[in-house]
């Protein structure tokens, strides 16, 4: 995980191994609706690496087949994924 506040801003925070922690902060008036740069709040950005697949189903097929002679059932399925996660960069 990486902690890396806008250049030239000071933070009121602190890192120990994967957590960070901020405050206390007192007297914060809402920000919905409101761009920080109105408010005087700072932009923060956390990178944090997860480098599983994330997989997502695109397309799912099922048919089913039923042998009146046999007395069988057949079912065949086919799945389309997809990784969605972190694409890879070289």
């Amino acid at each position: 995980m990486k902690f890396s506040p806008e250049k030239d801003q000071t933070v009121i925070g602190s890192k120990a191994a994967a957590t960070i922690n901020y405050g206390p902060f007192q007297n914060v008036g809402p920000t919905v609706g409101v761009t920080p740069q109105t408010t005087g709040q700072q932009i923060l950005s956390i990178h944090y690496e997860y480098d599983k697949p994330v997989l997502s189903v695109v397309k799912y097929e099922r048919a089913a087949e039923v042998s009146h002679w046999g007395a069988n059932l057949n079912i065949e399925d086919k799945v389309m994924l997809r990784n969605d996660g972190s694409k890879y960069v070289y």
